[in-house]
């Protein structure tokens, strides 16, 4: 549960942001609502008299799902705070929020969590910006499209006229731009032609890359300088050359212990893979023999 000085928190000073500074009880408590510390019970409690209550003693009313509990005619928030953490049967529970040392002390007495009222608005600052929606990237007010192009586009996606965007029609204004001012456009012909010259490019160094003459062979490169490149045999002794039987290559056979080891292996693991067929088939009660399986068998037309 959350026990805030409110006055004390409201009247902190400079550490919310700009857009955030001024806050009232409303606003402190929206706040709240939106922070790591949402959903927890919150009770504010508040110097004086309730606006419009007609008397002057203590009242209660609400904001939202947060309590706000007033001292009084002439009576300050502390001392609620202090009789609120006095009777709590689970203080260590409680954490009170006020810059005031006359609350530490007395949060502390009852082993209550504390926390001061800037580090409080703090915290809340930080959560509240990260819940707030990012921008609209700058591109969309730097190159808005004109209304042929959106209407291509959105041609393109299948969407109908009325669905662009607010920030591609009202890019205009969101940028300080005056409605009636003509608003620079994509020139999608640019593009093209950009485009164009581009492939240009590219085809121009592919040429020059073609034309790049090959390194030299590494039969060329042994070659000792000066020394002619080995014609190819022509007449007779082409003839002579064609004639002759190709030399068959040599059969190798394997390694005899080597096979024998492989085929070893081979025939373990075929032992182990048959047991777990077995016992595989035992447990699932299907009435099937496994050597019924052992295709061998059936090829060599055993029964």
């Amino acid at each position: 549960m959350l026990v805030i000085d409110a006055f004390n928190v409201l009247h902190a000073t400079g550490v919310l942001p700009e857009h955030l500074a001024g806050l009232e009880l409303a606003g402190l408590a929206a706040l709240v609502e939106q922070s790591r510390h949402a959903g927890r019970p919150v009770t504010f409690v508040c110097d004086g008299v309730r606006p419009g209550a007609g008397h002057a003693g203590p009242s209660a009313a609400r904001i939202g799902a947060a309590s706000v509990l007033y001292a009084g005619g002439g009576r300050e928030a502390d001392a609620e705070i202090e009789k609120i953490i006095a009777g709590s049967s689970f203080a260590s529970r409680l954490l009170v929020v006020s810059s005031d040392n006359r609350i530490r002390k007395a949060a502390r007495r009852r082993g209550a969590a504390w926390m001061k009222s800037e580090s409080f608005l703090k915290q809340l600052a930080e959560d509240a910006e990260r819940s707030r929606p990012d921008p609209l990237p700058s591109f969309v007010h730097e190159i808005p499209l004109s209304p042929a192009e959106v209407g291509h586009w959105l041609e393109v996606f299948g969407l109908e006229a009325g669905a662009a965007p607010d920030a591609v029609r009202n890019s205009g204004g969101a940028g300080g731009r005056d409605a009636a001012s003509p608003l620079p456009t994509l020139k999608i012909g640019d593009a093209e032609h950009d485009f164009d010259r581009a492939s240009e490019t590219e085809a121009e160094q592919r040429a020059s890359v073609d034309a790049t003459p090959e390194p030299p062979s590494s039969e060329a490169r042994r070659r000792p300088r000066g020394m002619r490149p080995k014609q190819p045999e022509t007449g007779q002794r082409a003839q002579e050359l064609a004639q002759e039987p190709a030399e068959e290559p040599r059969a190798t056979e394997p390694d005899a212990p080597l096979q024998d080891d492989a085929q070893r292996r081979a025939q373990k693991q075929k032992d182990i893979d048959d047991e777990a067929l077995r016992k595989l088939l035992q447990d699932k009660d299907l009435g099937i023999d496994p050597d019924d399986l052992d295709m061998r068998r059936w090829l060599s037309g055993g029964g």
